[in-house]
Order: C-alpha cells, then structure tokens, then sequence
C-alpha cells in the first residue's frame, strides 16, 4: 500500500465516524505571499470521539496539488469575542495551529472560536487530539485565572 491509500483510508475512516452537517459555509482565506486565497468547503463532518467538538474539514484547495485539504477541528470557545481570540492566540502560535472565527450553525449567528490543524499524513491525528486535550486544558485554565482575579477585585 502506497502512502496516499492510507491517508485515504484514514480519511474515509474519520468521514464514516462522523456525520456530516449540512449547510452552505463561507470559504476559509488564507495568506499565501501576500496574496488572500480561499479553500472552499466541501464537506464538514462531526466526529464523534475521544473528545466532544471534534470536527473534520473538507475543502478544496485554490491550487490543484493537492486538490483537496483536510483539516481536524476542535471548538475552542462557542461564542468568541476579541478578548477570548487574544488569551487563545499564544496558545495556538506555539502550536502551529490555526485561530480562526468561523460561524459553524449559520442560523443562530453564533461566531465559535475554531482551533485548525491541518492533517497530512494518517499518524498526525492522535497527535492532533492530543494537543487540543493539552491547550483545551490550558485556555480553561487560564479563564478560570481571570475569573477568579474578578472575584478577587
């Protein structure tokens, strides 16, 4: 078995442990030599597993090699607002993670604050998992400081 037939089986693996949420998205830019390109999404599916929020990405890449991208999601705060976006983007830069603000259910104008880490070979995901467990625990931390400095005050 070739390289590219396992990381397809994987990824047929995670889309039958999810289910896939309907709906139209707006496409995902990103920064590439200066110039905004836009990944598309295809698909997006929930998984279903270790930890809750978990989602998978498909989108089509804005060049055709590779034709498709994958990422593995996790919601890191259900309502984001600038003073979250700030505390989680240390957490996500020393991670080489993506931060973005990404309204998963268009209909109830909720803006979630989304964790993305791209996936590019099948061994990345158990990794993958393990670091969001790692800055989920962070980032409750780290509110539950704040919260108890208010209490304080």
């Amino acid at each position: 078995m070739t390289y590219k037939m396992i990381f397809n089986e994987s990824i047929k693996e995670l889309k039958n442990k999810g289910k896939k949420i309907k709906g139209k998205y707006p496409p995902i830019s990103e920064i590439v030599n200066r110039d905004v390109k836009l990944l598309k999404i295809k698909n997006i599916y929930k998984i279903n597993d270790e930890i809750p929020k978990l989602y998978l990405f498909h989108l089509r890449n804005y060049s055709n090699n590779p034709k498709q991208r994958y990422f593995i999601v996790y919601i890191l705060a259900s309502q984001s607002s600038d003073f979250i976006v700030h505390l989680a983007k240390e957490l996500a830069i020393n991670n080489n993670l993506r931060l973005i603000q990404f309204c998963l259910h268009p209909k109830t104008y909720r803006v979630n604050l989304l964790l993305l880490k791209e996936l590019k070979k099948s061994e990345d995901y158990s990794e993958i998992i393990e670091i969001f467990k790692k800055i989920n625990k962070k980032f409750k931390d780290k509110m539950e400081g704040i919260q108890k400095f208010l209490e304080n005050y």
